[in-house]
C-alpha cells in the first residue's frame, strides 16, 4: 500500500550472457582493465500490474550483441493497460539500433490502439530510411511502392478521386482513353496540348508553342492559327 492505494505486482525476468575476451599476458588484471572484447546478451522481462482502478501487463525482449566497439540490438515491447476511467491502449513496438564507428542508425515500426477525444483509434508507424512494399507474384519481385529520403515512388496508382496542391509531370498527362490524333486529350513535357472529341464524328483541337489547329470531324483541318 502506497498513499492509500493498494497496488499488486508481479515480475518475471530472464537473462542469458555470454563474453569473451583474449587474455593479456601479463595476467588477469590486465584483462580485468580490458573489460570483455565480445558480449552477447538476451533479458526477457514480463511485469504485471493490477489496482482497483487500473491494470497494466508489458513484455519486454532486448537482443544486444557487442563486439569492441560496434554495437547492435533489437529490442520488443508489448502492452496492454485498461483504466476505471475508461482508458485503453494497446501498443507492439521492435527498435533496433546499430552503433559503429560513431555512426548511429536506428529503425522502429509501432503497432497500437488507443481511446482518444475521437474514440478508438489505431496506428501504424515506421521508422526507417527506406521503406517500401515487395512484390512476389510469379516469383519476380518488384517494388510498386517506396519511401526514400523524404520522397514517395509509386510505379502505379488508380485514385478515384485526388486533390493535388502542386504537381510536376515528367513526360505527359494525358486521359486514360487518350489516343493521338483520335480521342482523349494530353499535355506534354514540350508544350504540346491535345484535344480529341469523345468519339468518332467530333472534332479534336492541337496547340503547341507555335500554332493552335482545329480539325474537322473527318480529319481536314478547319482553322490554324500559326506563328
Amino acid at each position: 500500500e502506497v498513499d492509500g492505494k493498494v497496488t499488486a505486482t508481479a515480475e518475471s525476468v530472464q537473462a542469458l550472457r555470454a563474453s569473451a575476451r583474449d587474455d593479456d599476458p601479463a595476467g588477469d588484471m590486465a584483462g580485468a582493465l580490458a573489460q570483455w572484447d565480445a558480449t552477447a546478451a538476451f533479458v526477457s522481462e514480463v511485469k504485471v500490474s493490477a489496482t482497483r482502478d487500473e491494470v497494466i501487463v508489458r513484455k519486454t525482449e532486448t537482443l544486444e550483441a557487442t563486439l569492441a566497439d560496434t554495437s547492435a540490438a533489437v529490442q520488443t515491447v508489448a502492452q496492454a493497460q485498461v483504466d476505471a476511467e475508461g482508458k485503453m491502449s494497446t501498443m507492439w513496438a521492435v527498435k533496433m539500433q546499430l552503433n559503429a564507428q560513431g555512426q548511429y542508425v536506428a529503425a522502429s515500426v509501432g503497432l497500437g490502439i488507443e481511446n482518444g477525444p475521437g474514440g478508438l483509434q489505431s496506428r501504424f508507424l515506421v521508422s526507417a530510411d527506406t521503406f517500401a512494399v515487395v512484390n512476389g507474384i510469379n516469383s519476380t519481385l518488384s517494388v510498386p511502392f517506396a519511401v526514400q529520403n523524404g520522397q514517395v515512388f509509386i510505379n502505379e496508382a488508380f485514385i478515384a478521386d485526388g486533390t493535388i496542391t502542386n504537381a510536376k509531370i515528367g513526360d505527359v498527362i494525358s486521359s486514360t482513353n487518350y489516343v493521338a490524333g483520335i480521342q482523349g486529350w494530353a499535355i506534354y513535357k514540350n508544350g504540346l496540348f491535345e484535344m480529341n472529341g469523345n468519339g468518332p464524328g467530333q472534332s479534336r483541337l492541337s496547340i503547341n508553342n507555335t500554332a493552335v489547329r482545329l480539325y474537322h470531324a473527318n480529319g481536314v483541318l478547319g482553322i490554324d492559327l500559326a506563328l
